[in-house]
């Protein structure tokens, strides 16, 4: 028994010592390395709770193995409380999100009720709301929750500025030209992107408030943006393509010159 337990705590102290590495994807001998450990770690000793939610990641996140939700989330569940573990509510509504089952809205606000200050939790939770995961759509409640983000650190994220500023956007709200604006002008180009849409449609205020030359003007500029922010040092990413394409299909309609993706 004392050589087995010895073994064991050999292999844990190994997983410890990759266990960074292998989330970082420093290379796939390390990663396989990690899920293996973890793995035969599980199956002689299922007690172990430090080693098994690294199991459940490896599961979640693919490191090592084939990503296997159902797999990560039922570890997972066999882990979570609401002291040492609670963080691991935030996985589960993620897992559950993703595959839009009831109690994604239950494991968010779980997490919520002791991780009060992660804005980012609060952004997946209005996200169940306004996608009707787990609960009725409530638009009003989605809002409420992004408001109360507003004046925090996290409001200068531009993850929560694009995420905010697409969402008034399709809640036609006036709103959304600001918080578009401030995720453009950190580099975003899908919000640059969206500006230019919400300026060609113009079916709200502000952007109805414009003459269509002026509109226009706006919205291939914000198109033009959007190409040159869908750049990176190999070219054009996948935002910079939909950018291209956004704007030839603006020109076509205008009957003027069309751009390639170079």
């Amino acid at each position: 028994m004392f050589f087995k337990r010895n073994h064991i705590e050999k292999k844990i102290q190994r997983l410890k010592q990759i266990w960074d590495d292998a989330v970082a994807g420093a290379s796939e001998d390390i990663e396989k390395e990690a899920f293996s450990l973890a793995f035969e770690i599980i199956n002689a000793d299922n007690s172990i709770k430090d080693v098994k939610w690294k199991l459940a990641a490896c599961y979640n996140f693919g490191i090592g193995c084939d990503e296997n939700l159902v797999m990560a989330k039922n570890l997972f569940l066999e882990i979570v409380d609401d002291n040492e573990y609670s963080w691991i509510y935030k996985l589960l509504g993620n897992i559950s999100f993703d595959n839009e089952e009831d109690d994604a809205v239950m494991f968010y606000s779980k997490y919520l009720n002791s991780h009060k200050e992660d804005m980012e939790a609060v952004v997946f939770l209005a996200d169940c709301y306004i996608n009707g995961i787990g609960v009725e759509k409530d638009t009003n409640k989605a809002v409420e929750l992004y408001q109360s983000i507003i004046g925090t650190d996290y409001s200068n994220n531009v993850e929560f500025q694009r995420s905010y500023g697409l969402f008034l956007a399709e809640i036609e709200s006036q709103d959304s030209v600001i918080w578009l604006k401030k995720a453009a002008e950190q580099g975003c180009s899908t919000s640059a992107c969206e500006l230019a849409r919400q300026f060609a449609k113009a079916n709200y205020f502000p952007f109805n408030s414009w003459s269509p030359t002026l509109r226009i003007n706006r919205a291939i500029y914000y198109l033009k943006t959007a190409i040159e922010l869908g750049k990176d040092e190999n070219g054009f990413t996948e935002d910079g393509y939909i950018a291209i394409n956004e704007y030839n299909i603006l020109m076509a309609e205008l009957d003027l010159p069309q751009r390639e993706g170079e």
